[in-house]
């Protein structure tokens, strides 16, 4: 019941900051009316009123008592305002995170550390604020990609917990891809690229802790912020570089993520073949049947099937032998010769066997930028193979850290040519 009461408070609480007595106990009436909560007085509370109304005043009295609530006079109103103690607070808030285990949506911590330290570094002031700020953001990174390496490391165990395709499938699509993928990891490595940022967030700090001039300034707003302590130098030092300690590593921690990420993805692509490939059940032997079925094996199935009933003298009885059907051969529309297919496999081969660098893919996608940020594969006025092949490999080594350009998949596709392709804009990078 106590649990209850919190819950709703806290609800409550986030909604409205000014909650009298008398509201708060009608709301938590109604809540426990409509979760049909049972509910039972203690022996010294005889004389209470036995409704839900009255069950719910005696909650706030208990929860008054124990240090949960306070009451203020309300100057305006005559009626008491409930008020929540700050530490109250942050222990409600924790039990909300337990209880939902939501993982935290990416809030973009690159970006607001660099604009925080990018704007005190201009505008010569506020260096202290910024520089608490950037360290806060840091840590929340630091933090945020522990979460994430742990929360794939729990999926990736959670695989042996499968017994059916069903489940794998679901666990993949329903759960890690939206709270993992499309949450953190997407954003962390598309739309806040630590890349992008990195080298701004060392270099300034690294002059920051080396200027006195700029050491003295954070110290004497520190002072204005009432961190006035023999120790103010040494913390503002060890933020500094623990800021630049975070962003010299958070690659190699990215690193892990991905490898973690690759790992999970791979195992669970093997389980699903392994539980559809080797499933020597009654049932799977039926989707088999069922699947040759559907491809249109229908007369051949029918023809080759004997119904019987299985007894004791089953096992004696003898195979039958059948004449041997000659099957019809499948006559083509048109053979394409040989001289045909060798040089058009060969014409691919040879575009894919260039072995195109991370740096020629670079150039072409700047070529086919020109002068602008960004341009779609629609723009382009035809595609031969050559383009083909490094519009594609373009798409997979946009992620590598020397990667001068960025993509975005736009909806549907474009086609060009004898090609059909995603609808993709390459974007260059800051």
């Amino acid at each position: 019941m106590h649990v209850k009461a919190l819950s709703v408070l806290h609800e409550e609480f986030k909604r409205s900051w000014k909650l009298t007595k008398s509201e708060l106990v009608i709301i938590l009436a109604d809540k426990l009316k409509e979760d049909k909560v049972n509910y039972e007085f203690e022996e010294d509370d005889t004389n209470e009123d036995k409704t839900y109304l009255g069950f719910s005043y005696m909650l706030l009295r208990k929860l008054h008592k124990s240090g949960w609530i306070e009451y203020e006079y309300g100057e305006d109103d005559f009626e008491d305002h409930i008020i929540i103690p700050d530490y109250a607070v942050m222990i409600l808030e924790t039990f909300e995170k337990i209880a939902n285990q939501d993982i935290r949506e990416y809030n973009k911590y690159v970006y607001l550390t660099f604009s925080a330290l990018k704007t005190a570094d201009e505008m010569k002031f506020d260096y202290y604020r910024a520089l608490t700020n950037a360290y806060s953001q840091s840590r929340e990174l630091q933090m945020m990609l522990r979460t994430l390496y742990g929360s794939i490391r729990k999926y990736h165990k959670m695989l042996s917990n499968h017994s059916d395709v069903k489940g794998l499938v679901s666990q993949h699509f329903d759960e890690f891809k939206p709270e993992i993928i499309d949450k953190i990891y997407s954003p962390l490595k598309t739309i806040d690229s630590v890349t992008r940022y990195k080298g701004h967030i060392i270099e300034i700090l690294s002059r920051w802790i080396h200027d006195e001039n700029i050491k003295a300034m954070i110290m004497t707003e520190a002072k204005k912020s009432k961190r006035d302590t023999d120790d103010s130098e040494v913390y503002i030092e060890s933020m500094i570089e623990d800021t630049i300690y975070i962003y010299e590593t958070v690659e190699e921690m990215l690193g892990l993520i991905d490898r973690k990420n690759a790992a999970y993805t791979k195992a669970t692509v093997e389980r699903v073949e392994y539980m559809i490939n080797g499933d020597e059940s009654v049932n799977g032997k039926l989707a088999s049947l069922l699947h040759l079925i559907g491809a249109g094996a229908n007369d051949v199935l029918i023809d080759k099937m004997k119904f019987s009933n299985i007894t004791h003298e089953s096992i004696k009885l003898k195979n039958e032998t059948k004449n041997r059907v000659e099957s019809q051969k499948v006559k083509m529309a048109k053979k394409p010769s040989q001289n045909d297919i060798t040089k058009e496999l060969g014409a691919l081969a040879k575009e894919v066997n260039k072995g195109y660098t991370t740096k020629q893919i670079n150039s072409y996608i700047k070529s086919r930028m020109a002068n602008k940020d960004d341009f779609n594969i629609s723009e382009l006025d035809g595609i031969e193979e050559e383009d083909f092949v490094k519009l594609i490999l373009a798409c997979v080594h946009h992620d590598d850290k020397n990667s001068s350009f960025d993509i975005k998949l736009g909806e549907g596709t474009v086609k060009k040519d004898n090609y059909i392709l995603p609808n993709i804009s390459y974007i260059r990078r800051r």
